[in-house]
């Protein structure tokens, strides 16, 4: 190791970013080694520290505190804030300035800690002095910041301070929340203008100044927000602001409720990924959604959306997508899940992650074209919504289908409410293992304990699994589909 170069250290223990044992370990090898690893260390040291008992973040939050300028460590012992000890060794490194993620809700519970911490009696207003002193530390010697996140920030003016300008107009991923003030983020407009990734926590309401922040960025690429509140106002003015950056937008996430009018997506053109876990509460939203045009879609991930809407949306992009993932559905009928595999066929060459739903028979002998065409599928879904629970009826021609007719590259396979014979299912996997398919992950998916399997099922999977043709084998539940594959 102590023959290595810098640069070549720097790629071996960019591979052990997370491993922090490994990495306090290689301190003390050399100081090649340890100026390579402090670096890596302390780009967000607080994300080894979480859940930690506060006398163990004693040894994050001296070290930091110990750098506090001159004046500022004046300006707090006169405060009759003294966190100091005279006789500390000064620190081997300026740790801030390697920071490359900064969370000021971490700041904000080191000032609480500290002042358990050292037992002093802090006021108020002390405590806010703390606070402000240590965001200016790191305002003024952190010039790598690439990760912001402000989900609560109790130093409401940090982008004021000296050295604010370099340290955040690199800034390419902001994660905040609706309820701070708009003042803040129309002061980040001023210097962020790099920001590609954008989550907004708790969008219950519009914030002009967010509004802003979006309108300044040079490239905003993804946008994401959450809204778990219901009966609050569309937030109209962000949605217009989304609808300036939509040349350069590729992903859209929402999660929970509604928060910007349908009619926004449709400007959004460009979008690659789509993600929309969201209660749409009327029909004319579902209507909105249905006119979308998205040439370019490759991931398309929706919830509680029918599937009308789903295979509409499918049938307006230009053969890119590479993902259909389905969370849950609504309005299921024999001719929305007939519509959805003929727009998957018709449209999805490229698809090599797809969620299928078969009303009955009829959908499940579909598949034969649907596997002729995405020849590239991986991973796959498959849902049996009108099931029966009659004991003597199997579906078992769905393995049949599969069995002759899957793309040589399937290797996960997921089956929802399908009822498969013992007989069947032991020829299913071993023409599997005739054909030299890949080793298939297999999952039964059910709430249901009519379709778990018995213990003559359970050996067959052992048995095959003993043999090398089954990789993996769970029963899993349905708000688990997609556990593992993300």
């Amino acid at each position: 190791m102590a023959k290595l170069t810098h640069d070549c250290l720097y790629i071996v223990f960019e591979e052990l970013e997370n491993d922090i044992n490994t990495l306090y370990s290689c301190l003390l090898v050399n100081r090649t080694v340890c100026e390579t690893v402090v670096p890596i260390l302390w780009r967000n040291p607080w994300k080894f520290c979480r859940n930690a008992s506060i006398y163990k973040l004693k040894r994050l939050y001296y070290p930091i505190i110990s750098l506090l300028p001159a004046d500022s460590k004046l300006l707090l012992i006169n405060n009759d804030i003294n966190l100091f000890n005279p006789f500390s060794p000064k620190p081997l490194f300026n740790y801030i300035s390697f920071f490359k993620t900064l969370n000021a809700n971490d700041v904000d519970h080191m000032i609480k800690d500290l002042t358990e911490l050292t037992h002093i009696k802090f006021n108020p207003n002390n405590k806010i002095l703390l606070g402000q002193e240590v965001m200016k530390m790191i305002m003024n010697f952190s010039s790598h910041l690439r990760i912001l996140l402000l989900h609560k920030c109790n130093v409401k003016e940090f982008y004021t301070f000296p050295g604010a300008k370099e340290c955040l107009k690199n800034i390419v991923k902001l994660e905040c929340t609706i309820n701070l003030e708009p003042s803040v983020y129309h002061g980040l407009a001023k210097i962020c203008r790099n920001i590609k990734y954008l989550f907004v926590n708790n969008c219950i309401r519009d914030n002009e100044g967010i509004a802003a922040l979006i309108e300044a960025q040079k490239n905003l690429q993804y946008f994401k927000y959450e809204k778990f509140y219901i009966n609050y106002p569309l937030c109209k003015r962000i949605g217009s602001a989304l609808e300036k950056s939509a040349d350069s937008l590729i992903s859209f996430e929402a999660y929970g409720n509604i928060a910007i009018c349908c009619s926004t997506f449709t400007k959004l053109v460009n979008l690659k990924i789509l993600k929309l876990k969201v209660d749409l509460s009327n029909g004319c939203q579902e209507q909105f959604l249905r006119t979308l045009s998205l040439p370019n879609l490759q991931q398309l991930n929706l919830s509680c959306h029918s599937l009308h809407t789903i295979s509409k949306i499918i049938q307006q992009t230009k053969g890119d997508l590479m993902e259909i993932r389905i969370g849950s559905e609504k309005n299921i009928s024999r001719e929305n899940t007939l519509m959805l595999i003929k727009s998957i066929t018709q449209h999805c060459p490229n698809l090599n992650l797809a969620t299928i739903i078969c009303y009955d028979h009829e959908d499940i002998k579909e598949l034969k074209r649907l596997f002729s065409v995405c020849t590239k599928l991986k991973k796959l879904v498959l849902i049996h919504y009108y099931f029966n629970t009659n004991y003597e009826v199997y579906d078992d021609d769905l393995l049949q289908i599969i069995a002759e007719c899957a793309p040589p590259n399937l290797s996960s396979l997921k089956v929802e409410c399908f009822n498969f014979s013992t007989k069947n299912l032991e020829s299913f996997f071993e023409k599997w293992k005739m054909k030299q398919q890949t080793p298939l992950s297999f999952y039964n998916i059910s709430e249901e304990e009519y379709f778990l399997f018995n213990n003559e099922k359970n050996n067959v999977i052992k048995k095959y699994i003993k043999e090398g043709v089954i990789k993996k084998f769970e029963e899993i539940d349905p708000y688990d589909r997609f556990t593992d594959w993300d």
